[in-house]
């Protein structure tokens, strides 16, 4: 089955803000699947070095996370927090740390939340 997803986003950089707003339109059998996701960062001093604030609503039919049928994916809702930070540590590491929360609607009106939490480790060659 050929599942066609359209994606329009709009950024902005403000001094040491950057602001983007996204959103992914999926039409389905009768339905139209919409998500949308605000990020913000603050960069404190290079490219690889900011905090992340991430706010979204809406859910995906690609969304690895999800282990359920695309019929029933478009008519459910979910909604994320997300926090990040990352920094170089020298000149060819960087480090940070990411949490997502989630809260999902898995079934007709029923909700559950989940935590993600990441550690990024990178080194530049």
């Amino acid at each position: 089955m050929a599942v066609w997803v359209y994606t329009a986003s709009v950024g902005k950089y403000y001094r040491n803000f950057w602001f983007n707003l996204r959103t992914y339109l999926t039409p389905g059998e009768g339905e139209l699947s919409r998500s949308f996701n605000f990020t913000t960062r603050y960069y404190t001093t290079g490219a690889d070095d900011f905090i992340t604030l991430g706010l979204g609503t809406g859910i995906s039919p690609d969304d690895q996370r999800n282990n359920i049928s695309y019929s029933i994916n478009t008519s459910l809702m979910s909604y994320k927090l997300n926090l990040g930070y990352q920094r170089t540590v020298g000149r060819q590491n960087i480090i940070g740390a990411m949490a997502t929360w989630y809260y999902e609607e898995f079934r007709q009106k029923t909700y559950g939340n989940q935590v993600n939490i990441g550690i990024i480790l990178q080194r530049r060659f």
